[in-house]
């Protein structure tokens, strides 16, 4: 049971929730203990609205015409477009996902709609890029470290590693053999977007392209887990991946 997921305001319900699962000792989500990446509310006036919360707990409402679910996994999906756009990578760029579930599906929607040229996920995928090349760019979406360490391998010399979860803090690195010595950028890149100035303006202008992307993403196919709000009245189910850290709550239509 994920309790006390999301509280409707006073004038919104909420429709959609993306969440991130605590992790066991022994590395396995635990289902009971959630954090909210993004959400999607359905206004008074039947209008979507979604946001994330803040360091404060707060969020802060924007407005949208795409799908509540897609609109739900817009701040990770503009986090990761942000720190694309920071490292300057160019349209064409050869790219590859790796990882698996909701992540990845985001990671690939995202770079796709950022222009990258992307072969099969995984590090098997590395060969297919752009006729063998080795990619520019490797988008770890997983908190494997050791796939960290894999794409860290496998990513072209002065090339981009993006780790779009918890690899980068989940295990040891050896900087100067992995990193330094082949002039590496590795960017970490957090669930929420974390705006620098002037970025307010490319979030508004980007959010209906991205979701709009998203909206085309399927949705988990592992078991689902119930879900209630802090008074004990049911939200719906989390459709979970399997062995993954990640759900996404649709609540049903009143």
């Amino acid at each position: 049971m994920v309790e006390d997921l999301a509280i409707d305001g006073p004038t919104c319900r909420l429709m959609s929730a993306l969440v991130r699962f605590g992790p066991r000792p022994a590395g396995t989500p635990d289902r009971s203990s959630v954090s909210l990446a993004g959400a999607a509310w359905r206004g008074e006036r039947g209008n979507t609205l979604w946001g994330w919360p803040d360091e404060a707990g707060e969020v802060g409402l924007r407005e949208s015409v795409e799908p509540f679910a897609a609109c739900a996994s817009l701040p990770p999906a503009l986090s990761l477009a942000l720190s694309l756009r920071r490292a300057k990578v160019g349209i064409g760029a050869r790219g590859v996902i790796v990882g698996s579930g909701t992540m990845s599906r985001i990671a690939r929607a995202v770079a796709a709609g950022c222009g990258c040229r992307l072969g099969p996920d995984g590090i098997g995928g590395m060969a297919a890029t752009a006729g063998g090349a080795e990619p520019d760019l490797v988008i770890v979406a997983t908190d494997d470290a050791e796939a960290l360490k894999r794409a860290l391998t496998a990513c072209r010399s002065w090339g981009d590693v993006f780790s779009f979860g918890d690899a980068l803090r989940s295990g040891p690195l050896d900087y100067y053999s992995e990193i330094h010595r082949r002039a590496l950028a590795v960017h970490s890149v957090p669930l929420q977007p974390r705006l620098l100035p002037g970025e307010k303006e490319i979030v508004e202008r980007g959010a209906s392209n991205l979701a709009r992307a998203l909206a085309g993403t399927p949705r988990p196919a592992g078991p689902t887990v119930p879900a209630t709000d802090r008074r004990g009245v049911s939200l719906g189910e989390v459709a979970t991946d399997e062995d993954t850290a990640w759900g996404l709550l649709e609540t049903k239509e009143s």
